[in-house]
């Protein structure tokens, strides 16, 4: 993946998760638990990835991936 930090994975019915690359186990509300470097080492962006059940591409995080990604909070 070279040096990018964060990524978009892209969900085969269209779900975007936005995953910051690190090497530990992490958990992501629709995808699960897995380790984002050992899942994705060697891949490149538009390479096709399976996690879990799910396949997923990975795309680089341009900023429509990043709008649809975010977490919804509150507003106050």
């Amino acid at each position: 993946m070279g040096s990018a930090d964060i990524i978009a994975l892209r969900e085969v019915g269209g779900n975007t998760y936005i995953v910051r690359m690190g090497d530990a186990h992490i958990k992501i509300k629709g995808i699960g638990v897995f380790n984002p470097k050992q899942a994705l080492d060697g891949k490149e962006f538009g390479d096709e990835v399976e996690i879990g059940s799910k396949t997923f591409t990975i795309l680089p995080p341009s900023l429509p991936e990043r709008v649809v990604g975010m977490r919804r909070r509150a507003q106050i």
